[in-house]
């Protein structure tokens, strides 16, 4: 899905030459053994959920993992006793469950903190969807 892919750290991106940290990735089942029990449940429900919406691209890199289609729709890092979760939607999202909020332009990312699996709900799974539809994958049929 990536138009552009880092020839020294070999990750896909949305635009040619787009400035990001290089930093390798690794192969998803053993970035996650490495977590905590529960919050690989977590991260594996956010999969799932982020499966439900279309073609997505996981890269398990150091700092966490980045969900991308054309562009990162998500990403999820971990932090001290939580897992963070920003998603990026088309909209300023009111909601006492969002920790902050950032503007760029038309995006705005917004983050929420995820304890338990129960966290992966059907907020969460609607923000989800609405991230994929603001940058559908190439070959899905939004994106055509």
């Amino acid at each position: 899905m990536a138009t552009w892919t880092c020839p020294l750290c070999d990750r896909g991106f949305g635009r040619a030459g787009q400035g990001h940290v290089c930093e390798p990735t690794e192969p998803l089942d053993e970035y996650l053994a490495r977590w905590a029990d529960e919050d690989r449940v977590i991260a594996e429900l956010l999969i799932d959920a982020i499966d439900e919406c279309g073609p997505v691209d996981v890269e398990a890199a150091q700092v966490g993992l980045f969900f991308k289609t054309t562009r990162k729709i998500a990403q999820l890092r971990p932090k001290h006793e939580r897992l963070e979760l920003m998603v990026i939607v088309g909209r300023p999202v009111e909601s006492e469950r969002v920790r902050r909020s950032m503007v760029d332009g038309p995006r705005h990312a917004v983050f929420t903190d995820l304890h338990a699996p129960a966290d992966i709900d059907d907020w969460v799974r609607e923000l989800l969807f609405e991230a994929y539809d603001l940058n559908p994958a190439d070959d899905s049929p939004s994106g055509q």
